[in-house]
């Protein structure tokens, strides 16, 4: 996740908050089916990927259930 975003507890860290906007379901929809969101509209999204230049990379990860627990769990 460094590779891209910011880590934990840094200046300027825009995942701060991110478990409590958009809560644990969408966000593990959010990191592990990106492109379903993106092609269905959602607003939320689309608006992201907007934010960050409509950049080619998107979060289609395949996690485990354990893995996005623990995951979700560091970011709150």
């Amino acid at each position: 996740c460094n590779a891209c975003h910011v880590a934990k507890g840094r200046l300027h860290n825009y995942l701060e908050g991110v478990v409590q906007r958009v809560g644990d379901d969408y966000l593990k929809l959010y990191l592990t089916k990106q492109d379903s969101l993106i092609e269905s509209k959602d607003k939320y999204a689309l608006s992201l990927k907007e934010a960050w230049g409509n950049m080619g990379n998107s979060h289609n990860f395949n996690y485990t259930e354990i893995q996005l627990k623990e995951l979700i769990e560091y970011l709150r």
